[in-house]
């Protein structure tokens, strides 16, 4: 009778499973405990900007509370108040009395003259790096160049390794890069020295290839036009450009219809894998037939040797291919080491 009563091992279990379970859900039910009165006290002379007050509050949570969640708030509060207390806080107020009023963050009046308070700011301090971060991120939408001016200046006065420096001289480049100030962009990060990290190094030495890449094909398209029209030229004066048309004219159908297919198919596997990018097959479809018919013409008005022709002209199919690529979105070329 008391074997059949008695209640088998896995049910406890599963009783006390499901017990522990209720216990923790009413734990998480219930209020967190409310902070030390010296952490609530630093927390509010951090929002009334009272920050001598608030580092003598949180320093008396740290000694009162040595351990746990309200201990550790203190610790990070004093680590962060006591690496911006340059100048008796008074540039960490004059940063946070702008940040914190969505009005005067949103003003260039505001933006600018916290950029020239920020001149009276230490060197070497962290507030002031801060102040020209926040104003170039607020500068960014609508003043791209004096954002990059001021991303410049974080990057140049942030020591080597500096996250902040780091963050705001790849924000600079990246400024300069798109508004097509390549040349300043490349004089920054050389100007940096230790102070650029590597991806930065990286990015403008790929900078620099595409420069070079970007001159040399605009070298071997004006070679090839020039040599077209010598050839034009030369075939006026020995009365051969009605040849040269009948040639052009033959070459021409042949030639579109190479332009289209490229097109076509080129489009087709971009939107296969990234929807809304057959835009440089179209126009490097079109720079094609351009080259065809130039080279069409050119031969037919006595260009030799063909081999030189054939040379010239695929050098040219090349180089309008980067500079449609560079034109449409550098990002293209980055595959090709650019």
């Amino acid at each position: 009778m008391i074997r059949a009563l008695a209640i088998p091992a896995s049910s406890r279990r599963a009783r006390l499973a499901g017990a522990a379970a209720l216990v923790a859900g009413l734990a998480l039910l219930a209020p967190p405990a409310a902070a030390g009165p010296d952490l609530e006290r630093g927390e509010r002379a951090e929002i009334e900007l009272r920050y001598a007050d608030a580092i003598r509050a949180y320093e008396a949570e740290s000694a009162t509370a040595a351990d746990g969640a309200d201990a550790a708030r203190a610790r990070a509060r004093l680590e962060y108040l006591r690496a911006r207390s340059e100048g008796d806080f008074e540039p960490l107020t004059t940063l946070d009395r702008v940040r914190r009023d969505e009005g005067r963050a949103s003003s260039p009046a505001a933006i600018e003259e916290l950029v020239q308070r920020a001149d009276g700011f230490a060197r070497d301090g962290l507030v002031r790096r801060e102040a020209l971060l926040f104003a170039a991120e607020r500068s960014r939408s609508a003043r791209q160049s004096r954002a990059a001016e001021l991303y410049a200046i974080v990057a140049r006065e942030s020591p080597p390794g500096d996250a902040l420096g780091r963050h705001a001289g790849r924000q600079a480049f990246e400024l300069w890069q798109s508004a097509g100030e390549r040349a300043r962009a490349q004089a920054f990060v050389g100007a940096l020295g230790a102070r650029a990290d590597r991806e930065l190094v990286a990015r403008a030495e790929r900078l620099a290839r595409r420069r070079a890449g970007h001159l040399a094909a605009l070298g071997v398209l004006a070679a090839f036009v020039a040599l077209v029209a010598d050839g034009l030229r030369r075939a006026r004066r020995a009365g051969h450009l009605a040849i040269v048309a009948r040639s052009v004219r033959a070459a021409l159908p042949g030639a579109l219809a190479f332009g289209a297919a490229l097109a076509v198919a080129g489009g087709s596997l971009s939107h296969a894998f990234e929807a809304g990018t057959a835009g440089p097959f179209v126009a490097l479809g079109g720079a094609v037939v351009a080259v065809v018919v130039l080279a069409r013409a050119w031969g037919a008005a006595g260009a030799r040797p063909s081999a030189l022709r054939a040379a010239v002209a695929a050098a040219s199919v090349v180089a309008s291919a980067l500079l449609v690529l560079e034109g449409f979105d550098p990002k293209y070329l980055e595959g090709f080491g650019l």
